[in-house]
């Protein structure tokens, strides 16, 4: 098999991190475009040499996802990371869950702009 280039070893150590071929590419190849990097990645994925080194790294990876959801303070950095560990197993959520806290009673607000800003939040929450 040939070597991998200084780039292709570039685009698998960058696609190991997003997991996306086109940020993986755009990094890679230093292209702001994102039909050329889509492009790119996309070829890259099919080449064997790449395939290999992906497979390489993907231990690594996985140590870094699981020490992170364990060490992280913030229940959100958890979330994202054990949602990523799921999405590399190839399990994707069937459903996702948004909270949002409203203060219904600040001693600053008066109630039209109370209600107002609730209107709006939930409005946001439906669209």
């Amino acid at each position: 098999m040939q070597q991998p280039t200084l780039k292709q070893k570039r685009f698998a150590e960058a696609y190991k991190v997003s997991g996306n071929a086109t940020q993986a590419a755009k990094i890679a190849y230093e292209t702001e475009n994102t039909n050329t990097a889509a492009c790119q990645g996309y070829q890259n994925l099919k080449k064997d040499v790449v395939r290999q080194l992906i497979q390489d790294y993907a231990p690594k990876a996985l140590t870094n996802y699981i020490g992170l959801a364990e060490r992280a303070k913030k229940e959100e950095v958890r979330e994202r990371t054990n949602y990523r560990l799921l999405q590399l197993s190839g399990y994707s959520p069937i459903e996702r869950k948004l909270t949002m806290k409203i203060n219904l009673f600040s001693k600053n607000k008066k109630t039209n702009k109370l209600k107002t800003e609730y209107e709006h939040k939930l409005k946001q929450l439906l669209s």
